[in-house]
């Protein structure tokens, strides 16, 4: 934070005004209050509802439901929850077995086409009485109802029965909720100017005065009824009433008890995750137990004998019996791999022969394994590409692989699953949405006062004051979201980038854990914040560059100032003297040039006639000359026209050539 200046505060207090100097942290543009809002300072209301939130989840178990939820969504392709308000515990998550669920025709993959849910839900009729208010009697006949499926004996009369007796058996409630419509009725108080002055609510079957029709004002909005039905009776509804919503929600977006998402519906048929992968797991049991059918199967090579050929060995041996020789005969077969065989000529008709006493036959059954353990391995792979579980993923990549192979890996692992995440993400806001609504309820409600303050002793009365501005607020006034804890791989990368921004003096050391605070939650805000720090600290430093250049330049110009003082004064002392000096020379060039034109006063006066009487004699000499071309002029002239006149005179005498050179006088020219 950086402190104000104290100069307003002086000048307020020198003027006797109140000081008006905002206190703390002043923001110097949009961007920094932004992010201080985002990061540095949280409203109280946010906090609070933040750990409302928190705390009914921790109470409900959530841990354990999420876990469910997410298993149900890949198995099923369907997670659902219930929220409700205990009497006793307040705003509860309860979860929702997939089997037992129900709802009414969708398209919508949150489900927000639906008019209707139901779940069945195994209870025991102690149950049943802790949460309802039927009499002892009803609980009898439930019993009986039930009693083929809890009951050992064959003939109980349940109108007699101890009631203890019949509290551990097992009966089926349906938990249900549909949506509908209401109209708010309400009376509109007019002065006589026909000015509104204030607007009562009014129950629905509100009927108006004759004459007051215009007073009745009404709207009709959306809402949800929930109740639960004993299954197997007829008549056993509790807990049947309109949900918890505001009457003032000017959205019109009421929220349903039931939260169920799902990934891939169509037209109110689910595709599960595990549907892709079944095809493959069967195809693969089916090559495993051929694989083992096969292995059972499997025999040792076979040794075929002879037995014609084996009795006509014959070793030499005095006194052996043929036994014997064929033992001899078949060990020499199975140590040394060698067969024995016999060459018979059978004349020239049958040639020669070859018989074999022993020898080996392979087994060929071992040659299908080779083909079943391909098909087992392709049906492995395509179920690790289905499921994204490839090397990267389970650990089995190389050490020595790229690192840009590795993160591809992991990529395409992601993106298999991605649709998964975005629904579970979407899920877990919804139903923090619906428990922010239940919530608001509670505290809206006098009736519910036990249950606000078990929720400020839980968490605090400060977080339960900080909700009073909000009393009025809206069902959907709060905008949730989801922020993604980072992997290591993004704080390893920002952890590098905040190392050097520390090394270049951008940031210090405490701004750099408070980067990596807000990373461990939300990277892009970490980002936004670090980026916001460098262009603060580079803007800062350009300004002490400035500021130490501008007195910088201020000492510069000082000096050189100083300096062409110094400078000047010396230059006009010494052009002081120069003057002088130059100044009594000139005196000296000027008596010595007045006494030269003294002395040459006569001389120039003659010359000065002499140039007079050339510059006549000039002039005259240019008169004459401009008076003989003129004469000239005038005699050619007169010469053209009694040439023209005389061939004028021959064209119509019709003469002979005339010869003007003969004609041509030179003396009457110079004449």
């Amino acid at each position: 934070q950086r402190p104000v200046s104290p100069v307003p505060t002086r000048c307020a207090k020198a003027l006797g005004l109140p000081d008006i100097t905002p206190k703390g942290f002043v923001p110097e543009d949009d961007e920094e209050l932004r992010l201080y809002s985002e990061i540095k300072e949280r409203p109280k209301q946010e906090i609070s509802e933040e750990i409302m939130i928190n705390f009914v989840k921790s109470v409900s178990a959530w841990d354990h439901i999420k876990q469910q939820a997410d298993k149900d969504l890949v198995l099923c392709d369907l997670m659902a929850a219930r929220i409700v308000t205990d009497p006793v515990n307040g705003v509860m998550i309860r979860d929702v077995d997939i089997e037992a669920y129900g709802h009414s025709y969708v398209e919508k993959p949150d489900f927000s086409d639906a008019y209707y849910h139901f779940e069945v839900d195994a209870i025991t009729i102690n149950e049943l009485r802790k949460e309802s208010d039927l009499p002892d009697n009803a609980l009898r006949e439930i019993a009986e109802t039930y009693s083929a499926a809890n009951s050992t004996m064959p003939s109980l009369d349940y109108n007699t029965i101890d009631i203890n007796e019949i509290l551990n058996y097992r009966i089926h409630v349906m938990r249900f909720c549909f949506k509908s419509d209401k109209e708010i009725v309400m009376k509109a108080y007019q002065d006589k100017k026909n000015r509104l002055r204030k607007v009562a609510l009014r129950d629905s079957s509100y009927i108006v005065p004759e004459g007051s029709e215009k007073s009745k004002l009404s709207k009709k909005l959306d809402t949800w009824y929930e109740g639960n039905f004993v299954v197997g009776t007829q008549k056993y509804i509790y807990g049947y009433k309109e949900c918890e919503n505001l009457e003032r929600d000017e959205m019109d977006r009421v929220q349903c008890p039931f939260i169920v998402q799902s990934v891939n519906i169509y037209k109110n048929k689910l595709k599960s995750f595990l549907s892709n992968i079944i095809p493959m797991v069967n195809k693969l049991i089916l090559a495993d137990l051929k694989i083992q059918h096969l292995m059972m199967e499997l025999k040792p090579d076979l040794t075929v004998i002879n037995l014609n050929q084996l009795a006509e060995i014959n070793t030499d041996t005095k006194g052996e019996s043929k036994n014997a020789q064929w033992q001899t005969a078949l060990s020499i077969l199975g140590v040394k791999g060698v067969i024995l065989e016999q060459t018979i000529d059978m004349g020239d008709e049958g040639g020669v022969q070859k018989g074999q006493s022993a020898r080996p036959a392979p087994n060929q059954q071992g040659s299908a394994l080779a083909p079943l353990l391909n098909i087992w391995a392709q049906e492995y792979n395509k179920i690790r590409e289905i499921t994204g579980i490839n090397p990267a993923r389970d650990g089995s990549i190389s050490p020595d692989s790229l690192v840009g192979v590795n993160q591809l890996m992991q990529l395409a692992s992601n993106t298999v699953t991605k649709h998964i995440v975005d629904a579970a993400l979407r899920f877990d806001k919804r139903v923090c949405e619906a428990i922010s609504a239940r919530l608001k309820t509670i505290f809206s409600h006098k009736e519910a006062r036990h249950l606000q303050e078990m929720y400020e002793r839980a968490v605090g009365k400060h977080n339960i004051e900080a909700q009073e501005s909000l009393k009025d607020r809206n069902v959907m006034e709060f905008g949730f979201t989801i922020e993604m804890i980072p992997a290591k791989e993004e704080l390893d990368y920002l952890r590098e980038d905040l190392n050097i921004a520390l090394q270049e003096g951008t940031i210090d050391v405490s701004e750099k854990a408070e980067i990596m605070r807000i990373a461990r939650s939300n990277m892009k805000q970490a980002q936004e914040y670090m980026a916001f720090l460098r262009r603060r600290r580079i803007k800062e430093k350009m300004k002490e560059v400035e500021f130490n250049q501008k007195m910088q330049t201020e000492s510069n110009q000082q000096a050189a100032q100083a300096k062409v003082q110094g400078e000047l004064q010396s230059y006009g002392a010494k052009k002081q003297i120069d003057l002088q000096y130059q100044g009594q020379l000139n005196m000296m060039d000027l008596e010595k040039k007045l006494q030269e034109l003294q002395i040459e006063a006569p001389t120039r006066e003659i010359e000065f006639q002499r140039d007079l009487i050339k510059e006549r004699m000039k002039a005259l000499a240019t008169i004459n000359m401009t008076k003989f071309k003129e004469d000239q002029k005038t005699i050619r002239e007169k010469e053209g026209d009694t040439r023209a006149s005389k061939m004028i005179e021959q064209r119509k005498k019709d003469l002979g050539a005339i010869n003007f050179k003969d004609e041509f006088d030179l003396d009457s020219i110079f004449a």
